[in-house]
């Protein structure tokens, strides 16, 4: 599909116009009759796009002036717009305002693309990867012993080498409290000693925090969220991104197959004891996490409400909850064993049942950040709603 060179081609109509150091109104009355035409040929072939069924891509606008372009100060700031009659520079400006507005319309389709995005992604992974043993798989045959500590530390170099590449250049910069959530020195325990990171290396991580969380030992990027992110600047990546980063997609799974195979050989790991301890034997012990919750009152606490539980994934509030004011163990799964045996009384609407907590985290990314932050960052009503409500219950 062809790109819209009519706004390139406007851009540089306008900025011509204000390089000339004179004033000429038969000039700007000429230049106006030919960038009004040039805007009705964009804003029909916008409108075309907008309401076409064929799936869009990023090729469809020009990304690379995409942050400029729908801003209608960039447009209007021309001072052609003063310098003509009234009702002819009026004219002009609502027509400008229009062909912004239906330029971030036309992003926005583009962006909410998931499916089709996935379709996508899947076909340029099998183009691009073609080979047929990864650099992980050589590093595994030459370790004497693997071991989940050594399979985390090559989680970290993985995903700092994808970094480096700036797989996340474009992506909006993090805010001054993304930044605080980085651990540069626990990450730094994790890579090679002396390893060197390059300047704004922490700004990258605390953009990847947005798209990821941990699953116990594993390192999860959400591609639901990444996806759209890559799909929007996929054309100013190089083809060696595009290679690292298939390369990284598919050394972690296989990283992450030998990491749960690990974990049910060793039967005594750390993770497998968090599980029981927080499981079956929390329960008769009657207390969790180092703040001593009470089991019973934690099971009270859901039963009352209930009523503002929209679904079962809002155990993942709960979950939240218990991480953060009672520091009960980050462990996924122990607490989807532990939320199923409490000592309820009263019937449930919603239950706790195997990977309910991990595809809560997977719809609302808002679960990876501290409860205390979550009134900043825009949240669904009814999430704040049931925290506080769930505080109010284990505080009475």
């Amino acid at each position: 599909m062809a790109k819209l060179s009519q706004l390139l081609t406007l851009e540089r109509m306008l900025n011509a116009y204000d390089n000339m150091n004179f004033y000429d109104a038969q000039l700007a009355n000429y230049q106006a009759i030919c960038i009004n035409g040039l805007l009705d040929i964009t804003i029909a072939k916008l409108i075309r796009q907008l309401n076409s069924k064929t799936p869009l891509s990023c090729r469809n606008v020009l990304v690379a002036n995409f942050e400029t372009m729908t801003k209608t100060a960039h447009w209007l700031k021309c001072r052609l717009f003063t310098d003509l009659p009234e009702a002819m520079g009026m004219a002009l400006r609502e027509k400008i305002v229009q062909m912004v507005d239906l330029l971030k319309a036309l992003m926005v389709k583009i962006i909410d693309v998931d499916e089709f995005a996935k379709e996508f992604f899947e076909r340029l992974k099998k183009r691009y990867w073609t080979y047929k043993t990864t650099d992980y798989e050589l590093w595994k045959a030459r370790q004497s012993k693997l071991t989940i500590e050594r399979l985390t530390e090559y989680q970290a170099e993985l995903t700092a080498n994808m970094l480096i590449m700036g797989i996340l250049k474009f992506d909006e910069a993090p805010s001054g409290q993304e930044m605080e959530g980085v651990d540069m020195e626990k990450l730094r325990k994790k890579l090679k000693d002396g390893k060197v990171l390059p300047e704004g290396f922490e700004m990258e991580c605390a953009k990847l925090r947005r798209y990821s969380h941990w699953e116990g030992y594993r390192f999860v990027i959400d591609y639901k969220l990444l996806r759209k992110y890559l799909y929007c600047i996929f054309g100013k990546l190089t083809s060696e991104q595009h290679i690292k980063m298939f390369e990284y997609d598919v050394q972690m799974k296989q990283i992450h197959e030998d990491i749960e195979r690990l974990r049910k050989e060793e039967g005594n790991t750390e993770e497998m004891m968090e599980e029981r301890k927080e499981g079956n034997e929390g329960i008769k012990n009657g207390t969790i996490g180092r703040k001593k919750l009470n089991l019973k009152k934690l099971a009270c606490a859901i039963e009352n409400c209930q009523k503002y539980f929209w679904g079962n994934s809002s155990y993942g509030v709960v979950f939240c909850v218990c991480r953060d004011d009672y520091e009960v163990e980050p462990n996924k799964s122990a607490f989807e064993n532990l939320a199923g045996n409490l000592p309820y009384t009263k019937k449930l609407s919603y239950i706790c049942t195997e990977n309910t907590i991990a595809n809560a985290f997977q719809n609302n990314p808002i679960f990876n950040e501290n409860v205390n932050n979550w009134d900043s960052k825009n949240p669904m009503k009814r999430i704040i709603k049931l925290r506080d409500e769930l505080r109010k219950q284990l505080n009475s």
